[in-house]
This record gives C-alpha cells, sequence and structure tokens, in this order.
C-alpha cells in the first residue's frame, strides 16, 4: 500500500479524496444541526437524507453515460468545483427549503462525479494493484467514520456555522484543482458517434453497458442483498446504543468510530491481498460473511463492550467486501463501460437502501430493535453464501481445470 501511495498520480487523487472527504463531513454535521434547530423535526432530517439519495436513484445512469463520453478527471475537477460553489449559498440565511434546494443540486453534481471517479481508478495503478487501491479507498472512508463526525462537531462548537460552510466550500475547491491536475491515461470514450442519436437511443446505450458484462450481474445481485440487510442499520443502531444498551446518544458516535476502526483493519488485510487476484472473490465473499455474522450475534450482545466488539468486526468485514466489491465490477466492466455498469449498481443499491430503511423502521417498530439485527445479519449472511456460490465457485471450478488441463498425460 505505501508503494502505490508513493506514485505522484495516486497520491494526488488520494490527497484530493481527503481534502474533500473532511469537508464533507464537516458540512453534513452542520447542516444537520441547522436544519434540526430550524425545523424541530425529525421528519425534516429524514426529508434531508431522501433528498440527498433522490438524484442518484433517478439520474445516475445518465450520469454514468455522460462519464463515459467525457474526460474522467475534467469531470471530477468541474462537479467538486461546482459542489464547493453550491455549498456556499448556506452562507445566506438558511431556512429549511434551502438547505433542501442545495442538498438536491450537490446531489446532481454527485451524479456526474461518482462515475467518472469508478472509471478512472482502475488507470491509476498497475491491474495487480487495484485491489490495493481500493482497499486503501475504503480504508480512507473508515478514517473519516471515525475522525469526521468529530471534526466536525469541533468545528461546528467553536467557530460556528459560517466558518463550517466557508471551510467545507474552500476543501473542495482545493480538491477541484488537485483533480484537475491529475496526469493519467484515461480510459477510450463511448463513440462518437453516439452524440448524434436521438435520445431513446443514447438511453438504450446504458443497458448495454451490462449486457456486456454478463459476470458483473452476480456480484450486483449480492450486492444489493447486502444492502438490504444492512440498511437497518441506519434505523437501528441509535435505538440500540440508547435504548436497549440504557448509554448515552454518545454512544451511537462511539459505535460509529468503532465501525470505522475495524475498517482500518479490514483494508490493511485486503491491501495485503492485493496482488492475488484469485482471492478476489474470495475476499468479496467472505467479507459479507463475517459483517453479517457479527450483525447477527448483536441480537444478543446486552453489554457496551460487546456491542463494541461486534461492530468492530461488522467494519472488518464491511471494509472487506467494498474493496473487493469494487474491484470486481471495475475488472469485470468493459473499460468504456465502467462508468454506465457503475451508475446502474448505484441506482439500484441507492434505491435497495432507501426501500430497505423505510422496511426496517417498520421491522423495528413492531418487532424491536434486537430481533431487527438478527434478521438483518440473515440476510447479510445470505449475501455471503450467494456470492460463494456465483462467484467463488466458478472460480475454483475453473482453477480445477486449468489444472487438469495443464497436467501431463498419464
Amino acid at each position: 500500500m505505501a508503494a502505490i501511495l508513493r506514485t505522484p498520480t495516486v497520491s494526488r487523487f488520494i490527497a484530493a479524496k481527503v481534502i474533500g472527504g473532511v469537508g464533507s463531513w464537516l458540512l453534513q454535521i452542520a447542516i444537520i444541526d441547522a436544519l434540526y434547530e430550524e425545523s424541530g423535526s425529525v421528519f425534516a432530517i429524514g426529508v434531508w437524507f431522501v433528498a440527498r439519495m433522490a438524484p442518484m436513484i433517478l439520474l445516475a445512469p445518465i450520469g454514468g453515460l455522460l462519464a463515459d463520453r467525457w474526460t474522467k478527471r475534467l469531470t471530477m475537477a468541474l462537479s467538486t468545483l461546482l459542489m464547493g460553489l453550491a455549498m456556499l449559498l448556506y452562507l445566506g440565511p438558511l431556512n429549511a427549503y434551502r438547505i433542501l434546494t442545495v442538498t438536491v443540486v450537490l446531489g446532481l453534481l454527485q451524479v456526474l462525479y461518482q462515475p467518472a471517479e469508478y472509471s478512472l481508478i482502475p488507470c491509476l495503478v498497475k491491474p495487480e494493484s487495484l485491489l490495493s487501491l481500493n482497499a486503501l479507498i475504503s480504508g480512507l472512508n473508515s478514517a473519516l467514520l471515525v475522525l469526521g463526525p468529530a471534526a466536525g462537531a469541533v468545528v461546528l462548537s467553536t467557530l460556528g456555522l459560517r466558518w463550517a460552510v466557508a471551510l467545507d466550500a474552500a476543501a473542495f475547491i482545493v480538491a477541484a484543482g488537485l483533480f484537475a491536475t491529475l496526469s493519467v491515461a484515461e480510459p477510450p470514450k463511448l463513440a462518437a458517434r453516439g452524440r448524434r442519436r436521438s435520445l431513446l437511443a443514447n438511453l438504450a446505450l446504458i443497458p448495454q453497458a451490462l449486457k456486456e458484462a454478463p459476470s458483473v450481474t452476480p456480484v450486483i445481485a449480492t450486492c444489493l442483498l447486502f444492502i438490504l440487510g444492512g440498511s437497518m442499520l441506519q434505523v437501528a443502531l441509535y435505538p440500540y446504543a440508547v435504548s436497549v444498551l440504557g448509554q448515552s446518544p454518545g454512544a451511537y458516535g462511539l459505535l460509529l468510530s468503532v465501525t470505522g476502526a475495524g475498517g482500518l483493519l479490514g483494508v490493511a488485510v485486503a491491501a495485503s491481498l492485493g496482488r492475488r487476484k484469485s482471492l478476489v472473490p474470495v475476499l468479496f465473499a467472505c467479507g459479507a460473511l463475517l459483517s453479517g455474522i457479527a450483525i447477527a450475534c448483536t441480537s444478543k450482545a446486552l453489554a457496551f463492550s460487546a456491542g463494541l466488539v461486534l461492530m468492530g468486526v461488522h467494519g472488518a468485514g464491511g471494509a472487506a467486501y467494498e474493496a473487493s466489491r469494487d474491484t470486481l465490477v471495475q475488472t469485470r466492466a468493459p473499460a468504456a463501460g465502467r462508468g454506465r455498469v457503475y451508475s446502474v449498481m448505484a441506482a439500484l443499491l441507492s434505491t435497495a437502501n432507501l426501500c430497505g430503511t423505510l422496511f426496517w423502521g417498520t421491522v423495528a417498530e413492531h418487532a424491536g430493535v434486537l430481533p431487527t439485527f438478527l434478521y438483518g445479519g440473515i440476510i447479510i449472511v445470505a449475501a455471503g453464501c450467494l456470492g460463494l456460490w456465483v462467484l467463488v465457485r466458478p472460480a475454483l471450478r475453473d482453477q480445477r481445470r486449468q489444472a487438469e488441463g495443464a497436467s501431463p498425460a498419464g
């Protein structure tokens, strides 16, 4: 992993991710606080989360189509710059309408940014180092989960909302500059003749990318099952910490931080196995299994210390799953279609996340918090088993056939 960071292009990319990631947490803590203070409603916070997710659910495939057409690093730089400028709108008089409007704008820009980034990542390193790079990115996300909420809370309490917004906007503008100056050979773009097609013909290019990469479908199916199970944490983790364990609200933040710390361990394992391509499907399935088992066991954890340990184990498995998931999709999708493949996957997973959150909220309300952990964990374990069946089993079968074909005739 250290060798990857010594590459100037990768180090510049990671620096931009760190700066932008810290800025995102500063904004999230500040805006949730401002929205709650202005509306006094928990429901308003729920609407805010839906506003963040709606553009990805509705428009992600179009963003992926554009990402396959345009220069990736410039798309990332422009969308990041516009996000930084849009955040400056929070400096005006804040009300729920302004907050939700800016949130939707930021969501639309994310629709452009994320497929472009996903398509560019495999171009930053050699193929044998791709899992290590994805593990590094996943580790960065885990580290931000550990440190980001604390940093956001400190800035908000000491400097106030205006400074939080200004620092956030500045962070995104600096990140945009770093993205714009990346030196990388980009993947081939979608054929230029597609630009002159009708709207309907252009939209038909989106599912075409999936048809060209049939081996991606079982990965997405496994991910959908994982997300459906894992979305229960969004509604059950806070009441687990406060109502079941009888802890203060700060315990919820500690559980999240321990999850992030466990994620760092998971990505360290993934990075150490990065050059062994045959282990990527195994890591994907086993990461899901480990995560699901930990969540299911949490249904029996009535001590805070046990909950902390299990959330750490869940974080380790989830991070390994995430790093290997991205590697599987990026290597199985055609280079000129990665943006569209990612965007379809993102739209499906975002929809599953939203539906799962609503479903688990109902389950927790009627069945209780602890059974919700058990049911969610079982579904994630099922996702891991599905990954073993549709990804690991065929890979082992192919390896066995190759070994038999390479063995000398008796």
